[in-house]
């Protein structure tokens, strides 16, 4: 999957650079390298890129969120907030501006005023789930920060929230299995257990037979005997819709 999504931002960016070669002026194909180069991992040369399409239109209104964004990522929350502000600027009804500069806000400790933005955000575009989002987890933050033996787990849960509800993007029969990693923690413990009873390998090679035996044992258990997930329930996951 690792390969292929990197193959997948490879191919994207060499098509928008093939196009940036003939309408090097196209403010619109340079953010859009700058989100495909951002959605591959490298912050800066997305936010060069990104600078790039606000030199040759400072209102493109997409670039402007997507800088925000970029900042707000590399953990530069005032220059973030400069970006979102200046979209509201143009668009005082931008609900996804709205939403992201309450986050901002929030980030700063600012959480009735974060507050205040998401519910607007809300109130223009009802549908959009990302205000309430950012309400609930700003709340807990803020919650576990004024229990201050918390405080610690309060800023993990500021920097890593999102990563670990990645799980409800897939579906919902799957969320009970998938939102730990206990299956392959129990898989690390056997191989651990049984590793031990060797002791000493004699070389790698020796290790790797034995970790790899009981990695075929493992597999064919899941595939033929106790699936962890069934072929039908991958059949209805959202990603393989």
């Amino acid at each position: 999957m690792e390969h292929s999504n990197a193959h997948k931002f490879n191919s994207a960016r060499f098509a928008l650079r093939e196009a940036i070669g003939l309408w090097p002026y196209n403010s619109e194909y340079h953010r859009l390298l700058a989100q495909v180069t951002m959605e591959g991992g490298d912050l800066e040369k997305a936010q060069d890129s990104c600078l790039d399409a606000l030199l040759l239109d400072d209102k493109n209104l997409w670039a402007l969120l997507l800088m925000g964004n970029i900042l707000s990522a590399k953990g530069n929350t005032e220059a973030a907030d400069g970006y979102f502000s200046k979209i509201l600027q143009y668009h005082p009804d931008n609900a996804l501006a709205l939403n992201n500069l309450g986050g901002i806000y929030c980030k700063q400790g600012k959480y009735a005023k974060g507050k205040e933005l998401f519910e607007k955000s809300l109130s223009i575009d009802p549908e959009n789930l990302n205000p309430y989002y950012g309400m609930a987890l700003r709340g807990a933050v803020q919650y576990w920060s004024e229990t201050k033996k918390h405080q610690s787990f309060a800023d993990w849960l500021e920097s890593n929230a999102e990563e670990s509800m990645t799980y409800f993007d897939f579906n919902e029969g799957w969320w009970r299995r998938i939102r730990t990693s206990n299956c392959v923690e129990r898989l690390n413990k056997e191989i651990k257990k049984r590793t031990k009873v060797v002791g000493v390998f004699p070389n790698p090679e020796s290790c790797e037979r034995l970790i790899g035996s009981l990695l075929m044992e493992q597999h064919e258990e899941w595939m033929e005997e106790k699936a962890y997930l069934t072929e039908k329930e991958m059949e209805k996951s959202a990603f393989c819709a």
